[in-house]
């Protein structure tokens, strides 16, 4: 038997992780054969758009919370626009779309367990909306805090295998801290004129792809779109709804069936950052700002072009 020593020394494919070395002891065995990186002429015949001719769309839940109970949290105001406007920007895009208003915990469990469970096969992918009080980690059921974590988690691959490979989608307009963003005032290098937004995008074809079974990542497949950075506050006007949702449904319905899903939220980052600032009637908390976040983990192109039936 090879010692630790020996086993070190022995040749491999260069791997590691950067976790330091009271990690991991490479194994005495014999290190399996890693794939080579792929010839640039193989890389041309990759899929670079998700798959999105299923017989349907997929789902998409939208939790909207307005009123609370025990957590001391305000009515959130401007929130039914919200939910309204995108329930119909999602159902345009071809979602079948399912609303929910002012869950207990418990019963927000229950319905992410039920769609969990469900067979996604026939369906091109998945989308969560969050709309509620928050802080970093966390958003607000009708009766107590949970981490939007666990909401991810329940949709993994490992816990939902019919939707591996498949994109699934977070929208959450929620605070994420207390802080307020003050803005700076931009000097050079900045166009501010909103009116002309960039053509849509162009797909670049579909190609031959991987053939056969292969593995992905627990954590890919997955886009994540804050209404603000952690640690900020987020705005939510009482009549039209929150700024991140005017901008995500007006872009949506535009442009939603023709632009690449991260060039559109591009867009979104750049109108609410641009073209909104806080008017509360107090010194101390009017003219602020907010900045949009995304976070992929998607591994390739998304678009929602109408399907053909």
């Amino acid at each position: 038997i090879m010692s630790d020593q020996a086993a070190v020394e022995q040749p491999n494919n260069g791997d590691a992780t950067d976790a330091g070395s009271s990690i991991f002891k490479r194994s005495s065995q014999v290190q399996p054969a890693f794939p080579q990186p792929l010839p640039t002429a193989a890389l041309e015949d990759i899929d670079v758009e998700y798959k999105m001719d299923h017989p349907s769309r997929g789902f998409c839940l939208i939790f909207n919370h307005v009123d609370f109970d025990s957590t001391r949290q305000p009515t959130r105001e401007g929130s039914d626009v919200d939910a309204s406007n995108i329930e119909n920007s999602f159902r345009r895009l071809g979602f079948d779309v399912r609303t929910f208003r002012d869950l207990t915990a418990s019963s927000l469990l229950d319905v992410l367990r039920e769609f969990r469970l469900k067979n996604h096969s026939n369906n091109d992918c998945f989308a969560v909306v969050l709309l509620s009080h928050g802080y970093e980690g966390h958003f607000y059921a009708k009766d107590r805090d949970l981490p939007i974590d666990f909401v991810v988690r329940q949709f993994k691959p490992d816990a939902c295998k019919t939707l591996a490979g498949k994109p699934k989608l977070f929208f959450i307009q929620a605070c994420r801290g207390d802080n307020f963003d003050r803005g700076v005032e931009v000097t050079d290098g900045e166009d501010d004129t909103l009116d002309a937004l960039p053509p849509a995008g162009v797909g670049v074809g579909s190609g031959a792809g991987i053939s056969g079974p292969f593995r992905v990542p627990l954590e890919s497949d997955f886009f994540f779109f804050y209404s603000t950075p952690p640690g900020y506050f987020s705005w939510r006007n009482s009549h039209r709804g929150s700024w991140f949702g005017q901008q995500l449904t007006a872009l949506l319905d535009r442009h939603g069936d023709r632009m690449e899903l991260q060039h559109l939220m591009l867009m979104v980052q750049r109108l609410v950052s641009s073209a909104y600032a806080s008017d509360t009637g107090d010194p101390k908390s009017t003219g602020m700002k907010q900045m949009p976040v995304t976070v992929s983990q998607l591994r390739k192109l998304l678009y929602f072009r109408p399907k053909q039936h």
